[in-house]
């Protein structure tokens, strides 16, 4: 059972074991505390994840997240082993609606 409370959420490519997978922890005041994760996508070859902001003056698709601020979008690109390897990208904006500071740890 998920508490309330501010999550943070990791998605990471396990290329040795060709899977996407998540994990998310309870954002405590004292520590971050990791509760779950599990296995989005399997037979992954390849993952590209991109954020598309402003980095050092520099506006348009960046590998690498600047650590305090939240990307207008995010990119991520699959490439499948086998048969159905040709999957569209996924562009998604992030959203956060909080009454108090938030902290972006998106690093890649």
């Amino acid at each position: 059972m998920a508490v309330g409370g501010l999550y943070q959420v990791s998605i990471d490519f396990d290329q040795s074991n060709q899977q996407v997978k998540i994990t998310w922890g309870l954002n405590r005041p004292s520590d971050l505390v990791y509760e779950d994760k599990s296995i989005l996508l399997d037979h992954v070859s390849n993952a590209e994840f991109a954020y598309f902001g402003t980095v050092q003056h520099q506006t348009g698709w960046h590998l690498l997240q600047h650590a305090l601020l939240l990307p207008r979008l995010v990119r991520i690109r699959l490439t499948f082993s086998g048969e159905n390897s040709g999957w569209p990208d996924l562009v998604v904006s992030p959203k956060i609606t909080s009454h108090g500071p938030v902290r972006n740890t998106l690093t890649r």
